[in-house]
């Protein structure tokens, strides 16, 4: 009886740790390029990786292993999308701004400039991409 009930808690530990887990993990498609601290990605599916501090972001391409790039997060207002992808449009080119994911968000990466500025040549504008929550064994298959 107590290796089915020490069995039950485990089990149920698990479940917990799996389901608090998976508001960790989101997947954004991104149908433009972009760049992020002077480095370009390409389009593509991302995952949004928090680690379980939620100290840190990873942003991960899924078919290039290299275009990978990790973010300090500090606190913010509740999303209310799994993961949210900021950029600032500018000369035609897309700029990541910040990653919001649950209570954090990175620090700003891009800040939209004046017409003139170093910062952006022309009038910026946003563009948000909303990442998709995934699980554990969403993750392990790949999907």
């Amino acid at each position: 009886m107590r290796l089915i009930l020490k069995a039950s808690v485990l089990s149920s530990i698990f479940l917990c740790a799996l389901a608090a887990s998976a508001n960790t993990i989101a997947r954004a498609d991104l149908p433009f390029s972009f760049v992020i601290k002077g480095h370009s990605f390409p389009a593509g599916y991302y995952d949004i990786t928090m680690d379980s501090t939620h100290s840190f972001i990873t942003l991960a391409n899924r078919t290039n292993a290299a275009d990978r790039i990790v973010f300090t997060l500090g606190p913010a207002d509740a999303a209310t999308a799994p993961a949210t992808l900021r950029f600032n449009v500018c000369g035609g080119q897309a700029f990541l701004r910040d990653i919001h994911m649950g209570v954090e968000i990175t620090a700003e990466q891009h800040r939209r400039g004046k017409p003139g500025s170093e910062v952006c040549t022309d009038h910026a504008s946003e563009s948000t991409v909303t990442g998709r929550p995934l699980d554990e064994t969403q993750m392990a298959a790949g999907r």
